[in-house]
């Protein structure tokens, strides 16, 4: 049982540590005027920047972001990681998800420069 928990403690914080950004001077979160550049998670790190014309909707939830796309493969087709390309097109189904739940953003101000920057042909859903 102790070995178990050891064992899931060790996971959990090689996650932490592979997910987060590595300094803390890396930002995790970058969104202007050319997209969305995220830090925190591997799928969005491989994604590397979302240009805004990508996006199709956007959904901001309790400490993460999803971001839905016109054209996944694009975004795919970055990815070196056969993992991360995988997780990507069939565990998340095409949809990039951001979390912001390791930094000291909120919600509120997530959605603030969500709805600044994005067409508003999009919605939150």
């Amino acid at each position: 049982m102790t070995s178990v928990f050891i064992t899931l403690l060790g996971i959990g914080a090689f996650l932490k540590l592979s997910i987060a950004p590595k300094k803390a001077t890396d930002i995790a979160i970058a969104i202007n005027r050319q997209g969305i550049t995220g830090n925190t998670t591997p799928i969005a790190r491989a994604a590397g920047l979302i240009e805004w014309k990508d996006i199709v909707d956007y959904q901001i939830e309790q400490g993460r972001l999803l971001v839905v796309l016109v054209d996944p493969q694009k975004y795919a087709d970055r990815m070196k990681n056969f993992f991360v390309r995988d997780t990507f097109m069939k565990g998340q189904k095409g949809i990039i998800t951001i979390s912001f739940a390791e930094t000291d953003s909120t919600y509120e101000e997530i959605a603030k420069y969500m709805i600044h920057y994005v067409d508003h042909n999009s919605k939150v859903i």
